[in-house]
């Protein structure tokens, strides 16, 4: 039980049921990392914080070198990992936080974490690997495994 409150454990299904549909809404900040709300992102920053647009379009992942952004990034991954961690540990919210891993995995997690890779930040890749280390095994496939073995055989030295 998240609380003591009588009211909330007399509706406790209810109470569940809403936590889990405003959790699963976290799966929407996935295309934030470098999918299809990434430009309209890089719009909204460029008014704060000049270079994330050139000639109109949102600059390459490659390229993001805009400190808010890579801490949003960072914000948004910390977020997944904390998901991924507490599906898989004993407590109250194990069953919601489960449950929004599996919708984190339906709406491509792994992708998203794939793209927030190419960001030149090791705070931010760091964030990725961390979280990618929480995702329980089943739940990549076959294509991400051959991603990540393709990523890591592009680097000659993994320890620098």
């Amino acid at each position: 039980r998240y609380l003591t409150s009588p009211v909330i454990i007399e509706n406790q299904r209810e109470v569940d049921f809403v936590a889990k549909k405003k959790m699963q809404k976290i799966t929407n900040l996935l295309p934030y990392l470098g999918g299809k709300k990434y430009r309209p992102l890089c719009q909204m920053a460029e008014k704060y914080q000049k270079g994330t647009i050139i000639s109109k379009e949102a600059i390459p992942l490659q390229a993001l070198t805009n400190r808010a952004m890579q801490n949003l990034f960072i914000s948004i991954i910390d977020l997944v990992r904390y998901f991924n961690v507490n599906a898989c540990a004993d407590g109250p919210i194990q069953l919601i936080c489960e449950e929004v891993a599996d919708a984190l995995d339906t709406a491509n997690r792994e992708t998203a974490l794939f793209h927030a890779l190419e960001v030149p930040n090791d705070d931010v890749k760091l964030a990725v690997v961390r979280c990618l280390e929480t995702v329980p095994l089943d739940q990549f496939s076959a294509d991400e495994i051959w991603q990540i073995i393709r990523m890591l055989s592009s680097y000659k030295n993994l320890g620098a």
